[in-house]
């Protein structure tokens, strides 16, 4: 009996894991088994993700994020999360939905504020329950309200705003030894000051001016907004010898300005690449923002300020970072220079990177195969064969 219990389990054990069928016989002393085979498999039934998307489309909100909360499946989640992103806000209950997203879920936070700046503006409606988000001691109501109300420009959120944003930083950065609480806390009130530059323009700019001695990182607001009227103190910061100003430098510098903002700015930022007596680190930093902002003419500009400049190796070099910066294809030679001939591994490395997207792939993997037989650093020979190898794979 017991060996027919092993062989019994043993049978089941296959059925369920092939569902393969079987008949059990009994002829008194003996039992039986036979296979019958495995069955056909039928066909499989329309995925749940297909259903999902024939009907998605007609989803409100607060459709979605139910939806959202509930899947367990990946796919659905990002599926789900992708069309939360184009879809508008139309009822109190799509706003609460959004809020428990933007609240509850990191991975749901930028769909949501996404989903949230597609509010009609003039539902005005909702307004004051903005407000009260702001005026919430969660930061990330605060920070929920403050998208809100700006989408509106409900003009009586100014006032709580404008309160939040003053408020005294408790800490100078988000260092990562703050508690999640803290973090948050410097978050919405960063917020808050972003918002007010939004909101109010140059009005804002004395605040935020005030608020980078408390936070350095706020002269990303100063810079992002008011570049060019805050020239001469985003420069002042990066020349400076006092440690909090070189936080806010790296913060003002590091920034994404609009291309257009620092193009009325180009004579000025060329003058700094120029002028020797400025610190190296602020000129390199000149550098980039004005290749950044060059078009064509501008190019060409650079190009004979560097042929003036061939006796002068340093400011060459930062009008060849300006030049590189432009990804002008007028700057291809440089870069071919740089990638065979500089005496720096890591610009050789660096240019042979750029030029990945500027070459057509024949000229790429010719200099492919020559910095992999012939680049004096055996780390870029390395990585020039992976490189080829992976073009090789890509064909």
């Amino acid at each position: 009996m017991m060996r027919l219990l092993f062989i019994l389990n043993a049978f089941l054990i296959v059925q369920a894991r092939a569902q393969t069928q079987f008949t059990v016989e009994n002829k008194g002393d003996e039992i039986i088994i036979t296979s019958t085979g495995t069955p056909e498999l039928q066909p499989v039934k329309e995925d749940k993700l297909s259903t999902i998307l024939s009907t998605i489309s007609t989803w409100t909100v607060a459709d979605l994020s139910t939806y959202f909360v509930a899947s367990m499946d990946n796919d659905e989640k990002f599926t789900i999360l992708e069309h939360l992103r184009q879809t508008a806000p139309k009822s109190a209950q799509d706003i609460r939905s959004l809020l428990n997203l933007y609240s509850r879920f990191p991975e749901a936070r930028a769909q949501a504020e996404d989903s949230l700046l597609r509010l009609s503006p003039k539902a005005q409606e909702f307004g004051p329950s903005f407000i009260g988000l702001i005026q919430d001691e969660d930061p990330f109501f605060q920070m929920f309200g403050l998208s809100g109300a700006y989408r509106l420009r409900f003009e009586p959120a100014l006032s709580p705003i404008r309160k939040l944003a003053e408020t005294k930083f408790a800490h100078p950065r988000p260092a990562l030894d703050l508690l999640p609480g803290e973090y948050n806390t410097w978050q919405s009130q960063y917020a808050a000051l972003r918002i007010l530059a939004l909101w109010e323009g140059k009005a804002a700019l004395p605040l935020i001016l005030k608020k980078t001695k408390e936070a350095p990182q706020t002269a990303a607001i100063v810079a992002a907004f008011f570049w060019e009227e805050a020239f001469d103190q985003i420069v002042g910061w990066a020349q400076s010898s006092k440690p909090e100003d070189a936080e806010r430098a790296l913060a003002a510098w590091g920034a994404e300005t609009p291309i257009e903002v620092l193009r009325k700015t180009w004579p000025r930022l060329k003058a700094l690449v120029l002028d020797k007596s400025r610190k190296p680190e602020l000129r390199h930093r000149a550098a980039v923002k004005l290749g950044a902002c060059s078009g064509p003419e501008e190019v060409e500009a650079l190009l004979q300020e560097r042929e003036a400049r061939r006796k002068d190796e340093r400011t060459r070099t930062l009008l060849d970072a300006a030049l590189f910066a432009s990804r002008s294809p007028r700057v291809v030679p440089i870069l071919e220079e740089y990638a065979k001939a500089s005496p720096s591994a890591l610009a050789r490395a660096g240019a042979l990177l750029q030029l990945r997207e500027m070459l057509d792939p024949a000229r790429y993997a010719e200099l492919l195969r020559w910095a992999a037989d012939s680049d004096p650093d055996m780390e870029n020979r390395a990585n020039a064969r992976h490189e080829l190898e992976r073009l090789g794979r890509k064909d």
